[in-house]
């Protein structure tokens, strides 16, 4: 007999029990493998009083399944409970695969049990880890050394073979290497150079880094531009923004800077007539203004540009007009709030009579974490506050019977006195169905919103009235990988490593 069953997360039982002594089989793995790394699977014979029980694991090509990848064979006993948690680790042998980056490939996983068969399509990842490359500096002349490093984020750096080239403006690789290379002794013409790197064993994923070779003058004195907030709101009188310049010998600069400001959307600018305007520099400093007045001179509908960014581009001018320096400025969001609501990790499915936490991520106009910001959930009904990560976590009673749960987050910043600018965030849970109608629930809720290195984590586990419920087992992942397995208790603390 083989069982199909679709999961999300690659969970996988044998068929409904028939009597109550049938025993259900139980295959728990990622819904991922890393091709070339090991990663952990469970098993399971649930309600199983018999002898001991081998149960093959096999690995298939997908879709043809006429290959077999590999095959393992492992024992249930009674001493493990019935339980085993065991590794597979998928050959990166490129006949099995196919070399298109962009290509997404699958295998077939299978646990053969003696009486039944539980088999899933699994997606593969061709990505051991992460390199972060980067060169000393964008900017090289001709003659100037590059120095370039590599750090390596993966759970296996032990065994990584790291593959570096060096491609040319043309795109032509001119050095390549297993080790770390020396680039002393080449000759780099004027361009982008790009550094490329790559896991050996999975070269279908690369990791770059940029940088330019050009001559390249120092100008005689430099321009700072400092708007008055890195936001602005449609409602806004005006944005000023302050402009300092000064001899890199530290003298300040006296002239006239010629300032206009735009709007952009992605890489497209369009400027904003009404703004231009002469600013006189007096001993290094001068101020430049936009009105809200000269955005809709342009812009009639100032809502519109909601999402947009405003740049200022200043071109100043020495006294003596000999010299002239160009600066610009971007990113100046136009928004309807300071904050942006984002429910971050928050489940879509909610379990009636159960608590439901409320995972509450707030941002910057310019995506940074806004830290301290109040915000309360379901007007009023629960208060949190965010931490320096952005994050703010709540938990919301639910009623048991209903089917629906309406979420409303909303900041409550003091200091914005027009409640307009607070920013808004909806979203609509549903209630989760438990199969065949059973009413067995499980909640599982976490103290905290992010963890570091070394910090300590309550999971909280509760089956509410479920008439179902004798035992409990955890499963303990990490970046989807099944790490340990064990009898539950109603609390759980780890600590992460």
């Amino acid at each position: 007999m083989e069982v199909k069953l679709l999961f999300l997360t690659v969970v996988l039982l044998s068929s409904p029990l028939l009597t109550l002594c049938d025993p259900l089989f139980v295959l728990s793995a990622p819904n991922l493998l890393r091709v070339g790394s090991s990663e952990n699977l469970f098993l399971e014979a649930q309600d199983y009083s018999g002898g001991n029980m081998n149960v093959k694991i096999i690995v298939k090509n997908h879709p043809k399944k006429n290959l077999e990848i590999l095959s393992k064979s492992v024992t249930l006993t009674a001493d493990n409970n019935f339980q085993i948690l065991t590794d597979i680790k998928i050959p990166s042998d490129r006949d099995y695969f196919s070399d298109d980056p962009l290509e997404k490939q699958y295998v077939y996983l299978q646990a053969q049990f003696p009486s039944v068969t539980l088999e899933q399509v699994v997606l593969l990842s061709f990505q051991s880890g992460y390199i972060f490359v980067q060169t000393d500096k964008p900017i090289y002349t001709p003659a100037s050394t590059v120095y370039s490093q590599c750090e390596l984020k993966t759970c296996y750096i032990m065994f990584m073979i790291i593959s570096v080239f060096l491609k040319n403006p043309q795109g032509i690789t001119v050095l390549s290497d297993k080790i770390y290379p020396c680039v002393r002794g080449l000759c780099f013409s004027s361009g982008i150079w790009k550094v490329v790197t790559l896991f050996s064993n999975t070269p279908q994923k690369n990791f770059t880094a940029d940088f330019e070779v050009k001559e390249y003058v120092l100008p005689t004195f430099e321009v700072k531009l400092k708007p008055s907030k890195s936001f602005f709101y449609v409602g806004d009188e005006s944005l000023t923004v302050d402009i300092e310049a000064k001899y890199l010998f530290g003298q300040k600069v006296d002239g006239n800077a010629f300032v206009v400001f735009g709007v952009m959307e992605d890489e497209k600018k369009t400027s904003i007539p009404a703004s231009l305007q002469k600013v006189q520099i007096m001993t290094g400093k001068g101020t430049a203004e936009l009105t809200n007045q000269m955005i809709t001179d342009t812009f009639p509908n100032i809502n519109q540009l909601v999402g947009r960014s405003i740049y200022v581009s200043v071109s100043l001018l020495t006294e003596s007009g000999s010299e002239m320096v160009e600066a610009e400025r971007r990113g100046i969001q136009i928004v309807t709030s300071p904050y942006t609501i984002h429910f971050k990790k928050t489940p879509h499915f909610f379990k009636p009579g159960m608590p439901f936490s409320v995972s509450v991520y707030i941002t910057n106009p310019d995506q940074t974490p806004a830290e301290n910001v109040d915000v309360e959930v379901n007007s009023g009904e629960v208060r949190g506050q965010t931490k320096a990560n952005g994050i703010a976590k709540v938990t919301v009673n639910t009623l048991g019977g209903s089917s629906t749960l309406d979420i409303t987050a909303k900041t409550k910043d003091p200091q914005i006195k027009d409640e307009k600018q607070q920013a808004v965030k909806k979203m609509t849970a549903q209630a989760y169905i438990p199969k065949s109608g059973s009413n067995n629930y499980l909640h599982i809720g976490i103290d905290a919103a992010e963890l570091q290195i070394g910090d300590s984590m309550t999971v909280y586990l509760n089956t509410g009235k479920s008439p179902g419920v004798k035992d409990q087992d955890y499963t303990y992942m990490v970046k989807m990988m099944v790490i340990s397995h064990s009898a539950a208790l109603q609390q759980l603390v780890f600590e992460t490593v």
